[in-house]
């Protein structure tokens, strides 16, 4: 209890994502399109450099399985 007060949303979803996404950690980010000239990147491009694991798989997995036990 208590987490909530300590970080701010983004970090939480942060956190809760590289649980999903299997230890890997993506930077977050809040945008629908970059435009350089005439060209236009989607979100999901080249915006996003390589995920960094920050947790084992199988943490990741076991911590999935523990949230989803809990709802």
């Amino acid at each position: 209890m208590g987490q909530e007060v300590g970080v701010t949303p983004i970090q939480l979803v942060t956190a809760v994502s590289a649980i999903a996404n299997g230890g890997y950690l993506r930077k977050p980010y809040i945008v629908s399109e970059v435009r350089k000239g005439d060209q236009v990147a989607s979100s999901g491009d080249t915006l996003q450099p390589e995920p960094k694991m920050v947790i084992r798989p199988e943490t990741a997995a076991t911590l999935r399985r523990m949230m989803e036990e809990s709802s």
